[in-house]
């Protein structure tokens, strides 16, 4: 890590062995491990933000509001109703509308199975 006035540089370095040669053609399969469970802390993202806000607080300022407005359904509802034919609007509205549904039916089958 090298701090100046001006500028902050984080320098990252993978050591790990690869993927082997005859593994190589299943990294894009569903649901496939090439090794096993590697036991680990999980606080590298953590950290990382700690950084940031460290050094830069002013970065998170209005950080929450800013993601729910970007998700927010009604946002894009809204510019629809008032005669703006947004393609991306409609394309994510039928997103989450097919999202919720694959949901409904997965709970759908787990209750019947059980």
């Amino acid at each position: 890590c090298d701090i100046n006035e001006k500028m902050l540089r984080i320098s990252i370095e993978d050591t790990g062995c690869g993927i082997p040669e005859d593994k190589a053609d299943t990294i894009f399969d569903e649901f496939v491990q090439l090794d096993e469970y590697k036991d680990g802390v999980g606080i590298g993202l953590t950290l990382l933000i700690g950084v940031i806000y460290y050094v830069d607080s002013s970065k998170f300022e209005g950080l929450l509001p800013n993601v729910m407005k970007q998700l927010s359904l009604f946002e894009r509802f809204y510019t629809f109703v008032n005669g703006v034919f947004d393609l991306t609007a409609i394309v994510y509205d039928v997103t989450v509308i097919v999202f919720f549904l694959f949901l409904s039916v997965q709970s759908l089958e787990k209750r019947r199975y059980n």
